[in-house]
């Protein structure tokens, strides 16, 4: 839905440049298609750059230059009230954090990821790739022959783009697209989660077109037509194919632990996949494979705890501790260790480790929720205080109702 926005918003500018429709309600209908973009996915947040790339390339001419700025600078005012939207939703950032690894290192590693969406676009098989499947650690990973090969193959990409800017725009424009979508998110703003097979079919659609509108320009009808069959042909044997895969979550993961052996995210999915499927022991295998495979994958580690807490407390324990020294973000571990300690008579310790969660995550319902039991329990003033916060923020419906019962509850 967002990608259809942002081409809506493209077009609309476009047909606003060369007069296909009247300026003014084109160029409101490409602001309204940008809103509605941002709202649905903050991908659609490259747009003003995609709109100057358009105008420059299509429109160089000094008395189109100010439609481009002024568009642009439209969107940019858009993108701006966006984010004070986000800010007042206390969304501070557009992507979560990026934990552990620095900024450089982030946008080093994007490189192959960069290059491997490339290949999806031309040959979408295999599609298993996390962000985090190259890291460097140290400066001198950074002269490793994969990543300065994919260096030059990105920048002989970019060079392609600007050599042909005047001879075959729709190239140029294809390329640069292509990268302008996935810019955010493959170069310092950081993702952290699996590479998304989705991410760059905006980006390869746009690549496709102008391949086909460059051999057309060319004058050889006859080739794009010939492509657009093939391709057409391509991807509906690919889809087939790649619907099979995905006929119950148990499948699909069944299937990427087959392509991604190595990938700790991989094999903890199937165990969630396997745990919806009610075969326990199989998912405690794929949640030790996962541990396995990264000893601080803080996700398996909870997981592996909620899965032996009954049989086996003080490991279940010891496995959310290592968790949360892991990503203390993760708000199920210490919820459940808290409980456990609150259980054990070592209410203070479990408090202050709820309390702790909020410095990470003040409108957390559930640490707010259980601070508030707990209070409630002490009979302490705080107890108000904390329900309230709990149920204002909830969107659980059976949670909502039992921080509401707590607070009618109290004195």
């Amino acid at each position: 839905l967002s990608a259809l926005f942002y081409l809506g918003g493209l077009y609309l500018f476009a047909a606003a440049a060369d007069g296909s429709l009247p300026r003014r309600p084109a160029l409101a209908g490409m602001i309204v298609c940008y809103a509605l973009g941002l709202l649905a996915k903050d991908s659609a947040a490259t747009l003003p750059a995609a709109v100057a790339l358009w105008g420059f390339l299509f429109r160089p001419e000094r008395s189109d230059r100010r439609l481009t700025m002024s568009a642009t600078g439209a969107l940019l005012a858009v993108f701006v009230i966006y984010l004070v939207y986000r800010q007042a939703l206390h969304a501070t950032t557009l992507f979560p954090a990026a934990r552990p690894w620095p900024v450089w290192a982030y946008a080093a590693a994007q490189v192959p990821v960069t290059l491997r969406y490339l290949l999806w676009t031309l040959w979408p098989k295999n599609l298993g790739l996390a962000h985090d499947a190259w890291m460097p650690t140290t400066a001198a990973d950074l002269f490793s022959f994969p990543f300065l090969a994919g260096l030059v193959g990105l920048a002989a990409l970019a060079a392609l783009a600007v050599k042909t800017r005047r001879s075959a725009p729709e190239l140029s424009f294809g390329l640069g697209l292509f990268f302008i979508y996935l810019l955010p998110t493959n170069s310092i703003v950081p993702l952290v989660i699996p590479a998304n097979e989705n991410r760059p079919y905006l980006g390869g659609l746009t690549l496709a077109l102008a391949l086909l509108t460059a051999a057309h320009a060319a004058g050889r009808p006859k080739i794009p037509r010939g492509l657009l069959a093939a391709i057409i042909i391509l991807f509906f044997v690919l889809t087939r194919a790649r619907a099979g895969e995905f006929r119950s979550p148990l499948a699909a993961w069944t299937q990427a632990v087959r392509q991604a052996p190595q990938s700790h995210r991989v094999w903890h999915n199937l165990g969630l996949a396997r745990l919806d499927f009610g075969r326990a022991s199989e998912a405690r295998l794929a949640f030790r494979r996962a541990i396995g495979l990264d000893p601080c994958a803080a996700a398996s580690l909870g997981s592996l705890g909620n899965l032996i807490v009954d049989s086996d407390p003080r490991a279940a324990a010891d496995l959310y501790r290592r968790a949360l020294q892991c990503d203390p973000t993760l708000a199920g571990a210490r919820v459940n260790l808290a409980e456990m300690l609150i259980a054990n008579r070592r209410g203070e310790e479990g408090a202050t480790l709820l309390r702790d969660g909020l410095r990470y995550d003040p409108q957390n319902p559930e640490l707010l929720g259980r601070l508030g039991l707990w209070h409630a329990s002490r009979a302490e003033p705080a107890a108000r205080d904390y329900l309230r916060a709990a149920l204002a923020a909830e969107t659980s419906p059976a949670r909502a109702q039992r921080w509401a019962e707590a607070l009618a509850a109290l004195p």
